[in-house]
């Protein structure tokens, strides 16, 4: 049973302990029973801002645009846990993805179990190219861990191997840490 007033969750008389986000996506979930949610949808209800190419299902093939940063810089990023998923400003990159003119500041990129790790892009699916970027925070992870970008990755066992990533005068003065 969910108490969405005192926010508690109880299975056979027992409660549940949940954080606050896992209260809300439970809470979403149940109130749209039935209903297939995407990561980014999920994303976007929980903490309603829009996801960046962070849907890790390969239906979506992630990022597919084109991003200029003008220059701009950003400071604290800070995406870390402990559980398996893809950190970075950008989660995938998919076929035709340009990020360009843009650095990280300061902040903290890494999972302690997970895969791919990278202060621009966790990791590539597609063809892709990060032009004009640097980072200055910490990068960690399990394997895939990377300053600029984690890895790159082959979409679906049955796509064109050949996937090409072009990273072009970039830089990364952050600490970078593979477990």
């Amino acid at each position: 049973a969910i108490n969405d007033d005192l926010k508690e969750v109880t299975v056979d008389g027992q409660n549940v302990r949940l954080t606050p986000i896992e209260y809300n996506i439970l809470l979403l979930l149940v109130k749209n029973q039935g209903k297939v949610f995407s990561i980014n949808q999920i994303y976007e209800s929980i903490w309603n801002e829009e996801a960046i190419g962070a849907d890790n299902t390969y239906l979506n093939l992630g990022f597919c645009g084109h991003f200029d940063g003008d220059g701009h810089q950003i400071w604290n990023l800070n995406a870390t846990s402990t559980g398996s998923v893809t950190h970075g400003l950008f989660g995938l990159l998919g076929d035709g993805a340009v990020i360009e003119n843009l650095g990280i500041a300061s902040g903290s990129i890494g999972v302690s179990m997970g895969t791919s790790s990278g202060a621009i892009a966790a990791a590539a699916i597609g063809n892709a190219t990060i032009r004009n970027c640097w980072n200055h925070a910490a990068v960690s992870g399990s394997f895939g861990v990377g300053g600029i970008l984690g890895e790159v990755r082959h979409p679906a066992q049955d796509s064109d191997p050949d996937v090409t990533v072009t990273i072009k005068n970039c830089y990364n003065t952050g600490s970078i840490t593979a477990q």
